[in-house]
């Protein structure tokens, strides 16, 4: 399922529930060291394709680093550097929803693309840990990480490969919206409470049987619109980025 060429030749899920998950690997303690990077998109639970590429961050790996994930100085010699990575990966990403499991994915390629003056990503970001406290009250307050939720769940995955880590992250949102009866745009419009008020109003809908509370209308207001351009921009070849000066 998983693939090294370019992702504008994976077809896009459509449908209330399809989002991408992501999950990045880094060199070294800075969290913008990206050397991989993938992409799973899933459709109705269930993950439809996949999208890896490793990224050559120009830094130097640490051995902690390259003890976790494997991934060292001689395996990205021949690799692109991030800026080239995400010229592909940024158009598909636009306006879609992006699962990460707790932040440090998403800080790790907002900070990555400041520092290569890439435009940030205009996706929408939503965190599988967060869920999955909100949902199974028993990881509310610990036990959330990513391999002990996916032991519990029953997910067997390979823990720091970027497409694994990434894979599994979706299959737990997929859990959570499944086991919940919350859709996935109600998920989102949960994330933006806080997250006091978020366990409340989940709680309080859960219990009064409205499992579908209708997103927010930043997210809802044009979604059909996304959808067509990002067909049209899925059919094209990927577009040069632009940097800043």
């Amino acid at each position: 399922m998983s693939s090294s060429e370019c992702p504008a030749s994976h077809r896009l899920p459509r449908g209330e529930d399809g989002f991408i998950a992501l999950d990045v690997e880094t060199a070294n303690a800075d969290i913008s060291s990206i050397c991989q990077i993938a992409l799973v998109w899933f459709a109705a639970g269930q993950p439809v394709d996949a999208w890896h590429s490793l990224v050559n961050p120009r830094e130097p790996f640490a051995s902690m680093n390259v003890a976790l994930h494997g991934i060292d100085a001689a395996a990205v010699q021949y690799a692109p550097d991030f800026a080239g990575v995400m010229c592909a990966v940024s158009a598909l990403l636009a306006g879609r929803v992006v699962a990460s499991h707790m932040p440090f994915d998403r800080i790790a390629i907002e900070r990555a693309c400041s520092q290569h003056g890439i435009p940030p990503l205009t996706c929408i970001w939503i965190d599988t840990a967060r869920i999955a406290r909100l949902v199974w009250p028993r990881f509310a307050k610990k036990g959330y990480g990513l391999r002990s939720l996916a032991s519990w769940r029953g997910i067997d995955f390979r823990h720091h490969d970027a497409v694994e880590d990434a894979g599994a992250a979706g299959r737990i949102l997929a859990h959570a919206v499944a086991e919940s009866g919350i859709s996935l745009e109600g998920w989102l419009s949960y994330s933006k409470a806080s997250k006091s008020s978020s366990r409340k109003i989940v709680d309080n809908d859960r219990a009064s049987g409205n499992r579908y509370r209708r997103p927010p209308s930043r997210y809802a207001a044009g979604t059909a619109e996304r959808s067509s351009q990002l067909g049209r921009a899925f059919e094209s070849e990927p577009r040069q980025c632009e940097t800043k000066s």
